[in-house]
């Protein structure tokens, strides 16, 4: 989505046995606005018999969904000659689980240990562009390639290290290409601290 597919093409070709004059090239319908006639030697062109020309067609649109529009090439004596277009549009879609994701408790100066699942979740490969995390916590590791195809997974490993006793937040952000991008999931976790006590010693 938001970006405009390879052209396609359509051709217009006179089966005839004399000159046709074309008049220009219109495209309606009801998703007609992510449709454009991006070029070709259509509009006003002389078609000899036997001869052809072409009109490149570029689709754009950044909502998933699919699509529908209809080119019309017309003649000199106005006669439409109608193309019916149709296309798709898809987009990588993340879902992070999961989300919270709450490390319980952890002593301090050990380290805690978590792992979130992305999933693509839409119809087109998702690019990973990175893991960062907040607070006391920390991305390790992640098993996510340039792309990750729909349906598939990948996971990043967080630790915990709380630096205070009581309850610590923070979060993981990823980065993608995916619709909704960069996408968050809530860290929480309760830190231990080690308790010192000293005991009264009698002295003689």
């Amino acid at each position: 989505p938001g970006a405009a597919s390879p052209p396609s093409g359509a051709t217009a070709a006179n089966t005839g046995h004399a000159t046709r004059q074309l008049n220009g090239a219109t495209i309606n319908g009801t998703h007609a606005p992510s449709v454009r006639a991006a070029g070709g030697g259509c509009d006003t062109q002389l078609l000899a018999p036997g001869a052809s020309c072409g009109i490149s067609i570029l689709f754009s649109n950044a909502v998933r969904g699919s699509y529908s529009a209809a080119l019309t090439l017309r003649d000199i004596a106005g006669t439409p000659h109608v193309v019916a277009l149709t296309a798709r549009a898809t987009a990588a879609m993340l879902s992070l689980g999961p989300n919270p994701l709450d490390f319980g408790y952890a002593n301090g100066g050990t380290t805690g240990h978590g792992l979130v699942t992305l999933t693509n979740v839409g119809d087109a490969p998702y690019h990973f562009g990175g893991a960062t995390a907040s607070g006391d916590f920390g991305v390790a590791q992640n098993t996510c390639a340039a792309a990750v195809a729909p349906a598939g997974t990948c996971s990043v490993s967080i630790d915990f290290t709380p630096t205070a006793p009581g309850a610590r937040s923070g979060g993981l952000t990823i980065a993608g290409d995916d619709v909704g991008s960069p996408d968050t999931a809530d860290l929480s976790g309760v830190g231990v601290m080690p308790v010192v006590q000293l005991s009264a010693t009698a002295l003689s």
